[in-house]
């Protein structure tokens, strides 16, 4: 899981959002969750709200068949998911 600190400066934003695209471009699920997690705290709460969208469009297409899936099958990315519901 990744984990950054949001208490950050006005100047720092910028990197910090940054270091966000390079994890997606590398693969990284969750960091959808940080971008929109940025432009929240940010106070862009609908760009936030339309990280959360794509990541789950992008990297979850079939989210809404987790519910009838038995208990540890695809466990990180039902966690993700969770996070965003």
């Amino acid at each position: 899981m990744i984990y950054i600190n949001l208490n950050f400066s006005e100047r720092q934003f910028p990197q910090a959002l940054g270091y966000t695209i390079s994890g997606e471009q590398c693969g990284l699920k969750e960091t959808f969750l940080l971008q929109a997690q940025l432009e929240w705290e940010s106070g862009a709460k609908e760009l936030a709200l339309i990280y959360l969208h794509r990541g789950i469009e992008k990297y979850f297409p079939d989210c809404a068949s987790f519910v009838q899936m038995a208990a540890g099958v695809r466990a990180d990315d039902r966690k993700i998911c969770a996070k965003v519901s």
